[in-house]
């Protein structure tokens, strides 16, 4: 990743500054020169850990809070521009169809792609999958204390282990089926503002 601009300040690491000491918020940069969005231009650890909104909940917290200008640009894929051309190069497909036949939902469903909801409709299924998991191992844990099962000291570890990570990573999987799907709702949105204005202006 080119281009990080930013002046560190004490405590933190990842905030930019100015002269006169108020938090600001890191720009970022591609190859190019374009600016990115704070969740273009973070990690696959930050994405998965959300870490990347770090800076806004900091200058949140410690400043009377944010501005319009601190929630920097918008994500490449949900820029209007790009959203339109993909609905319109659809929508010129489908209006070759007879008129009883036209799909504004299928429209919209091949201007997103099918990727993206699929993915978050795995990671939901994932995420249910695994509140069964706690309460499993807390019946086992249950009949180990009433004297009805045996367990080593290693398997009641385990199980006091997965009890931990189990409920940390299934929320760290939800939080990123939301994200897929709130994204998903904006690209919507976007392509049909998008399409009717250009209607409007017709």
């Amino acid at each position: 990743m080119a281009g990080v601009e930013m002046v560190t300040k004490t405590g933190y690491s990842n905030i930019a500054t100015d002269g006169d000491d108020s938090i600001k918020m890191p720009i970022k940069k591609d190859s190019n020169g374009v600016l990115l969005s704070y969740e273009d231009a973070a990690s696959t650890y930050e994405h998965w850990s959300m870490q990347f909104m770090n800076p806004l909940f900091i200058k949140g917290y410690t400043e009377k809070g944010i501005t319009h200008k601190d929630l920097g640009v918008v994500s490449n894929q949900d820029k209007s521009s790009k959203l339109y051309d993909d609905f319109w190069e659809q929508w010129l497909i489908e209006a070759k169809k007879p008129v009883k036949q036209r799909s504004l939902w299928k429209v919209l469903w091949r201007s997103v792609g099918y990727g993206k909801p699929a993915w978050g409709l795995l990671l939901y299924f994932i995420f249910c999958a695994l509140q069964f998991i706690p309460v499993l191992m807390l019946n086992i844990l249950m009949s180990y204390l009433e004297g009805k099962t045996e367990l080593s000291d290693l398997q009641l570890w385990i199980i006091v282990a997965l009890m931990f990570l189990i409920p940390l990573s299934s929320s760290v999987i939800v939080v990123q089926s939301n994200a897929l799907f709130a994204h998903l709702g904006i690209e919507f949105r976007n392509a049909l503002i998008m399409a009717i204005h250009h209607k409007s202006m017709r």
